[in-house]
């Protein structure tokens, strides 16, 4: 099984709640989007959001072609943990 992408959950403070490897034989579905897409929405009412990294060039496709590329991005919990100065 091939990695599709990690799947972080952060919280409203911007803390990863979650972290999980997405997987898959061959290429991921549009299927796959729709349920990254659920996740967002659910998270999101939560005060939360979903970021996507090491994402594959298949799935970067599918979340460009569904208007779902503000998925993947960087992202750091640790440095989202630590104070201003």
């Amino acid at each position: 099984m091939g990695l599709w992408c990690t799947v972080t959950e952060l919280g409203p403070d911007e803390v990863a709640l979650a972290e999980w490897s997405l997987r898959g034989s061959g290429v991921p579905s549009i299927e796959i989007v729709e349920g990254l897409a659920r996740l967002q929405l659910e998270v999101r009412r939560s005060g939360g959001r979903v970021v996507l990294t090491n994402v594959c060039e298949e799935l970067a496709g599918l979340l460009e072609l569904a208007g779902l590329s503000d998925l993947s991005g960087p992202h750091d919990p640790l440095a989202a943990a630590e104070p201003d100065n």
